[in-house]
């Protein structure tokens, strides 16, 4: 489970999946009436773990009968 909190809608995300551990990926999804989107929208995450350090945050949005939306892209790397 993972939350989401941020300004870009005011309701909260609690998104719910796993890991699968070959890939090094977590996969998160929730649906949702969605303020914003005017109706039901589903929202959905990719994080990849490319080793100890690099991490990919991917955020998806599809509301109604428009294709996947990517909202965000975050790429993280800590420094030692």
């Amino acid at each position: 489970m993972a939350s989401w909190f941020d300004s870009m809608t005011p309701q909260p995300l609690v998104l719910r999946g796993g890991f699968e551990e070959a890939r090094g990926a977590r996969k998160t999804s929730e649906d949702l009436d969605d303020l914003r989107a005017g109706g039901h929208a589903t929202y959905r995450t990719v994080e990849i773990h490319d080793g100890p350090d690099p991490r990919t945050f991917e955020m998806f949005m599809q509301a109604g009968d428009a294709p996947d939306a990517k909202l965000c892209r975050h790429v993280q790397t800590r420094r030692t």
